[in-house]
C-alpha cells in the first residue's frame, strides 16, 4: 500500500484526465460503499486510449464494406431467384405441352384400338362368311385409320417441337388482336369513304346534268334572239 501512495504522490494533480473523487463514499454494484483515503485518490476518467480510435475505424470500415457485400449479394440473390422462376415457368409450360401432347396420343391410340376392333370383328365376320369384297372393305378402312392416326402423331409432334412459352403466345395474340381491329377500323373508314366517294359521284352528276340543261336553255336563248 506505501508504493501506491508514494506512485499518487509523485503523479502531478493537472496530469490530462486525472480527477480525484469529492467524497469517501461512492456506489458500487447498487451499494452505498466507503472508499479509503488512498482510493479516493485513484482516477475515475481516464483517457481514451489512440488504439480505441484505430480500432473504432477498422470496425466502422470493416462494417460498411459488410454491408455492401450484403447488398450486392441481396442483388444476386434477386437476379438468380428470378432466373429460376423464368425457368421454372418454362419447364412447367413445357411440361403442360407434354401431358397435352400424350392425353392426344392416348386419345387416337383408343381411337385406333377401336377402329382396330372393330376391322377385327368385322374381319372376323367376313371369315366365316368368306366374303372377299366385305374382307377387302374392312382392310381399306383399317388403312385409313392407320393412315391418319400416325399423320395426326407426326402432326402432334411437330406442333410440341415448336411449343413456345405462354408469355410469348400472350404477347403474339395481343398484338394479332390489335393489328385484326386496326384492320377491321380502317376496314370500316373504307367503307365510310367509299359511301362519300358514291354520294359525291351523285351530287357531280346532278352538276353535270344542271350545267347541261343550262348550256342547252342559253342555246335557244340565243337563237331565239338573233336578229333576222
Amino acid at each position: 500500500m506505501g508504493d501506491l501512495e508514494d506512485f499518487l504522490e509523485k503523479w502531478p494533480a493537472h496530469a490530462l484526465g486525472r480527477v480525484f473523487a469529492k467524497s469517501n463514499a461512492c456506489v458500487i454494484n447498487h451499494k452505498l460503499v466507503s472508499l479509503t483515503e488512498v482510493e479516493t485518490k485513484i482516477p475515475n476518467i481516464v483517457p481514451k486510449p489512440k488504439f480505441l480510435d484505430t480500432l473504432e475505424k477498422k470496425i466502422c470500415s470493416g462494417l460498411k464494406n459488410i454491408q455492401s457485400d450484403d447488398r450486392d449479394l441481396r442483388f444476386q440473390v434477386e437476379q438468380l431467384t428470378q432466373s429460376i422462376k423464368e425457368e421454372h415457368d418454362k419447364f412447367r409450360y413445357e411440361a403442360d405441352a407434354k401431358r397435352l401432347l400424350i392425353s392426344e396420343i392416348n386419345a387416337m391410340r383408343m381411337q385406333f384400338d377401336e377402329s382396330e376392333g372393330v376391322s377385327k370383328q368385322l374381319q372376323s365376320k367376313t371369315n366365316r362368311q368368306d366374303d372377299p369384297v366385305l374382307l377387302k372393305i374392312a382392310l381399306e378402312q383399317a388403312r385409313k385409320a392407320q393412315s391418319a392416326s400416325e399423320f395426326e402423331v407426326v402432326r402432334l409432334k411437330a406442333e410440341y417441337v415448336n411449343v413456345m412459352p405462354k408469355s410469348q403466345y400472350d404477347a403474339l395474340w395481343e398484338e394479332n388482336n390489335k393489328i385484326k381491329n386496326d384492320y377491321d377500323m380502317k376496314i370500316k373508314e373504307n367503307e365510310e369513304l367509299n359511301e362519300s366517294l358514291e354520294l359525291l359521284k351523285n351530287q357531280l352528276n346532278e352538276v353535270m346534268k344542271q350545267r347541261d340543261q343550262s348550256e342547252t336553255t342559253v342555246q335557244q336563248l340565243q337563237r331565239v334572239s338573233t336578229p333576222r
